[in-house]
């Protein structure tokens, strides 16, 4: 099954996108194959083909893992198009202040070596479109400068999916969430 691993957006967020996305909708009705407001979220790891039978250890990992993190915070959102020449993505880019984050792939890779997990860095940011056709056609100016709340977010849960491409669209399923729980270096707890 090809999985993947993503932090998971409060709903607020998730509507706030989505939003966006109907915006976006009514600029460029075709050409964009946009994100249902149920798949968005910010990826952290694409795992590719794993077995069921695998399953039970990356639970333990992942849950030693993430549950040892604190809730963090990501600000700043930014609509971009990916790349910034003849884009084929536009998303949303977050910014946070907690380093620690930007480690979590290379701890997840070091965990599963056998697994040849990709080695991208981490970029924090959900999609919410990408483009089908016609690039030349599509006003990308209006799109990046669409309005677009400047809150920052907690991001307190990562779930671990499984995706299932479909004609229409991916469908992701979760198979497991994981609170990130973790204490402060100075908590006596």
């Amino acid at each position: 099954m090809r999985a993947f691993l993503a932090f998971q957006l409060p709903d607020n967020i998730r509507e706030e996108l989505s939003q966006l996305i109907d915006k976006g909708k009514n600029l460029v009705p075709k050409g964009i194959k946009w994100v249902r407001e149920e798949n968005l979220h910010i990826t952290l790891l694409f795992l590719g083909d794993i077995e069921r039978s695998q399953l039970k250890q990356m639970d333990r990992v992942f849950s030693k893992i993430f549950g040892g993190l604190q809730p963090f915070t990501i600000n700043s959102p930014i609509i971009e198009t990916i790349p910034a020449r003849e884009p084929r993505i536009i998303w949303v880019r977050y910014r946070t202040n907690v380093r620690k984050i930007f480690s979590l792939p290379g701890s997840i890779r070091n965990a599963f070596p056998k697994l040849g997990l990709e080695t991208k860095p981490l970029k924090l940011h959900v999609t919410l479109g990408r483009v089908r056709s016609n690039a030349e056609n599509i006003p990308f100016g209006k799109i990046i400068s669409l309005d677009m709340p400047k809150q920052n977010t907690i991001i307190d849960t990562v779930g671990l999916f499984e995706s299932k491409l479909k004609p229409d669209g991916p469908v992701y399923h979760l198979l497991q969430q994981y609170e990130l729980k973790g204490y402060k270096e100075d908590d006596n707890g």
